[in-house]
């Protein structure tokens, strides 16, 4: 009768450890953020001047007797130019910059990041995911402290299970969520854009899988993305053409979007065998063409129009 009460007691323990939410550590190394800024009155809305910027980690340095994870970015350029710059859909540029002003730490048992703060040679609490709803974030960063309003369960894109805290006082919808970061990116308070300011567009790993799409924001890149395997199924010509192109494809239940350079999709359809795409009463341009497989593979490609061939 003790062995089995012992073997009870025992699946109770593994129960609660198998059950319990793992913490998600956001200092990762096979995530990338993709962050932009916004300005007052700017022709591209929700965007700037600058150019968005694709963040990751990659190794670390020693500051003040702590380790802290060197961040890289890579600006977003933009795929047309017209409208003016900085419209979407982008693509990443291939030169990687490190981020001294970025320097990130993470305590996993405390649950906290910081950031370095080099004009004070110091560090700055950006998150405590240790907080539950009423407690106060002191954020270094914030002249007034912000209360957690609310803590609950998400479920990202990538089917894991994270804790959202909603914050207050806020403008909008502001929040930061275990292992992804803030509303405003990784780096900034947890407060939505008013006017200007940072936002975070778009989390996915470094084999382009989605985590998480804030608003619809997760636009398609050309660089830096694995060969697909579809490619080998796929023939799409010619590149540039005047007012037809051609797909041939050998996925009967294959379909194509076809976006303009401010990022508008402008068709959507079924795939044949061969399709010959009519865009003749369309401007002169940059197009982005995507196709999707029965087993949701992706293949992108982008296509020249020029009515003067």
């Amino acid at each position: 009768m003790k062995n089995t009460y012992l073997l009870l007691s025992l699946l109770v323990v593994c129960s609660f450890t198998t059950y319990g939410q793992e913490y998600h550590r956001l200092l990762n190394e096979s995530t990338y953020w993709d962050i932009s800024g916004a300005e007052m009155g700017y022709i591209c809305s929700g965007f700037s001047n600058n150019p968005p910027k694709r963040y990751s980690f990659s190794g670390d340095t020693l500051i003040n007797g702590k380790f802290y994870a060197k961040t890289y970015s890579r600006k977003l350029l933009p795929i047309g130019y017209t409208p003016p710059p900085n419209c979407p859909p982008f693509y990443v540029d291939t030169i990687a910059t490190v981020n001294g002003y970025y320097f990130l730490r993470e305590d996993t048992l405390q649950k906290k990041v910081w950031r370095y703060d080099e004009v004070n040679n110091d560090e700055i609490l950006l998150y405590d995911f240790s907080l539950e709803q009423g407690d106060t974030l002191y954020h270094e960063i914030i002249i007034e402290p912000t209360v957690i309003d609310t803590v609950y369960d998400i479920i990202t894109n990538d089917g894991i299970v994270r804790k959202k805290f909603v914050v207050k006082p806020s403008i909008g919808d502001s929040y930061y969520i275990e292992g992804i970061g803030g509303v405003a990116g990784l780096f900034e308070r947890p407060f939505q854009y008013f006017e200007s300011g940072t936002w975070l567009m778009c989390v996915k790993d470094i084999n382009n899988n989605l985590i998480l799409d804030i608003n619809g924001y997760c636009y398609d890149f050309i660089t830096n993305i694995p060969k697909n395997p579809l490619e080998k199924e796929i023939s799409i010509y010619p590149n540039p053409f005047s007012d037809k192109f051609t797909i041939d494809s050998y996925d009967k239940k294959a379909k194509v979007e076809i976006y303009n350079n401010i990022g508008q999709k402008i068709s959507d359809q079924a795939l044949e065998y061969s399709n010959s795409i009519d865009l003749s009463s369309y401007n002169d341009g940059i197009y982005l063409i995507k196709i999707f497989s029965q087993n949701k593979q992706v293949y992108q490609k982008i296509l020249i129009k020029n009515n003067g061939l």
